[in-house]
């Protein structure tokens, strides 16, 4: 009788199958740290996939999309946090988003 798969070997063997080598690796790292970090964190990456195409599985398992985000957005969050390097580009950054209501309060 075939021995039965652990959650481990299944999660190990469907990582593996997934065929753009850049998205295989950043599944695998997502992976590895998801399991140490809080419900919370898991329920923003879980509920940003449901809102995807191709996240219907994790919405059927109740993972709630965010009707807001599509592929564009998460496009430009990607961009942003990959390009944001310390505490100065976090800075510029909100202070550049703030500029407009900034500019409204002095009026």
């Amino acid at each position: 009788m075939p021995q039965r798969m652990t959650a481990e070997d299944l999660q190990d063997a469907r990582i593996a199958a997934i065929r753009d080598p850049k998205v295989r690796e950043a599944a695998r790292e997502l992976l590895s740290w998801l399991q140490d970090e809080s419900r919370e964190y898991a329920e923003l990456i879980f509920r940003m996939l449901a809102s995807l195409p191709g996240g219907d599985r994790l919405e059927d398992l109740g993972s709630e999309p965010f009707d807001f985000l599509g592929w564009k957005e998460l496009d430009m969050l990607g961009n942003l946090f990959h390009a944001i390097q310390n505490k100065d580009d976090v800075e510029q950054v909100v202070e550049a988003i703030l500029a407009e209501s900034d500019a409204d309060a002095e009026d």
